[in-house]
């Protein structure tokens, strides 16, 4: 794993080759002139995408509907809006140029790992896309410009989610430990073109979309959690994949710790923790607490904003009141964490837990506990103390076990917003407090995001066909292939008290 600022001038050229395909999509449609091979080179246009997509991955809308961050940031989440920079970018800015990537390696034997981990790097953007949406275009996007199809259809996430299955398996073959397949090298900012680390976090990766998809078809995510359990997985933090920002940026360069960017801006919206992170922490005497915050301007404790409240909710939780983000997330580097070693350890304990893969859910779930503190440099004493209370053992019925490991999940996917909140949606856990606030959903947390506006113009027959097949039509509140348990949404045991705090 490389430093962004490693990369910049490959960036700052790359970036100069692909404007024009990324700035209006027509465009790259219509005019193959705007990309030739001759000027495109696929090291810089993977190190672009690879960068850009996985700092997109930070706080904004998401974060602040999962609760991480307080609701000073993102206003009201819980109502429709054009989320066209969310659906758009993914495609211009992410897929499409990573798919020049895989058809400017193809076929050719020693470029053959470029290939592989350029369609690696493909499934995760195309999951973290469908994730948010549902049903999207899908093979008949991101398309080469002399093949393109100006309206694509929709396809289902099911059928979405079994081909990427089958582009993980079929990628992860393709890697090869052989001398003379070229290297990204430092262009790889995750992991330094090593063949290795992308295969177990390929290996991850479709475990990861495996759990995610056992409500809805076990039999599928049997089928590939057999496949990868004995393959190499991410199996500690060094191995974990992570990206780091640049050290001493400023934001306009870019790569920058967004924390930091909050706080030489003086947004300090951006500088505090929801409800949910406070009360999990606090209420298990975790030793992250401290770590994840600081105490508010007023000294007033440990306290956070929960999500979607309004009027006199709000006024109760004046900004100056709310715990700050701690130290850690304050300095220059910023971690961006992708799959960690902690996430690996929660989705085996999960496994074992419902029968999908044999051993010890309790040393799993620790294992997973263990691992997440260590990233934050949690003394191994305080560690020790917290796996031998309660909060530290699976106690229960199988139900209640699992939210066990989701709450700690939660807890360990600090910043990694879309992944909490498809975790969220599957399972109904952590429960969430939510106010009163105005809302397109019932009062409840989205379970998807509804399609951007500009499809109704551009695309009108096949988005419509689409969210047709929605349960509830193109809605905030309709339920995705994979949102199957039943039951959900889960209310939090005090929903309807005010204020939530017991402490």
């Amino acid at each position: 794993m490389k430093y962004i600022n490693k990369i910049n001038a490959a960036i700052i050229i790359t970036i100069v080759c692909i404007a024009g395909c990324t700035k209006k999509f027509d465009e790259i449609n219509t005019n193959p002139s705007l990309v030739s091979e001759d000027i495109v080179k696929i090291d810089g246009l993977f190190t672009n995408v690879l960068a850009n997509s996985v700092t997109g991955t930070f706080g904004g809308r998401i974060a602040v509907m999962i609760n991480y961050l307080a609701p000073g940031d993102g206003g009201f989440p819980f109502i429709k809006s054009d989320y066209s920079g969310f659906y758009n970018g993914m495609y211009t800015s992410f897929l499409i140029n990573l798919q020049e990537v895989v058809r400017l390696s193809e076929g050719k034997p020693e470029l053959s790992n470029k290939n592989a981990i350029a369609r690696i790097l493909s499934v995760w953007i195309w999951q973290n896309l469908t994730d948010r949406f549902g049903d999207v275009p899908f093979a008949q996007a991101a398309l080469p410009v002399d093949q393109v199809v100006l309206q694509p259809k929709y396809d289902t996430q099911e059928s979405i989610y079994r081909q990427l299955f089958a582009d993980l398996k079929a990628a992860t073959a393709q890697l090869s430990d052989a001398s003379d397949k070229d290297s990204y090298g430092n262009a790889d900012i995750l992991f330094n073109g090593n063949v290795a680390s992308w295969r177990r976090f390929a290996n991850s990766l479709r475990f990861r979309m495996a759990i995610r998809v056992r409500y809805v078809d076990q039999a599928l995510a049997q089928e590939n959690i057999s496949d990868v359990l004995n393959a190499p997985l991410i199996g500690d933090d060094s191995q974990s994949a992570k990206l780091l920002s640049e050290a001493n940026a400023t934001a306009s360069l870019g790569y920058y710790n967004p924390i930091r960017g909050s706080i030489d801006n003086n947004y300090t919206n951006g500088l505090r923790f929801g409800f949910t992170a406070v009360e999990l922490l606090h209420t298990q005497g975790d030793p992250r607490l401290p770590v994840y915050f600081n105490l508010s301007v007023l000294g007033s404790g440990w306290r956070g904003a929960p999500v979607n409240i309004s009027g006199e909710q709000n006024q109760r939780y004046p900004t100056d009141s709310l715990s700050l983000i701690g130290d850690y997330f304050r300095v220059g580097q910023f971690r961006y964490n992708v799959i960690t070693a902690a996430e690996v350890s929660f989705l085996k304990a999960e496994a074992v837990l419902f029968g999908l893969a044999s051993g010890d859910a309790q040393s799993l779930f620790q294992e997973g506990i263990q691992n997440a503190m260590k990233i934050y440099g949690i003394d191994q004493n305080e560690i020790n103390t917290f796996l031998a209370s309660p909060a530290g053992t699976l106690t229960g019925t199988n139900e209640e076990k699992l939210k066990q490991i989701i709450e700690q999940k939660y807890l360990a996917l600090l910043f990694q917003a879309d992944e909490a909140w498809a975790e969220y949606r599957r399972t109904g856990y952590p429960l969430i407090w939510i106010g009163n606030g105005t809302n397109n959903t019932n009062g409840t947390i989205p379970r998807r995001l509804v399609y951007a506006f500009n499809e109704y113009l551009l695309n009108e027959d096949n988005v419509k066909e689409a969210a047709a097949r929605l349960s509830d039509g193109d809605e905030l509140t309709s339920r995705m292939w994979w949102d199957a348990k039943p039951g959900l949404p889960y209310q939090h045991p005090r929903q309807g008290q005010f204020p939530p705090e017991t402490w």
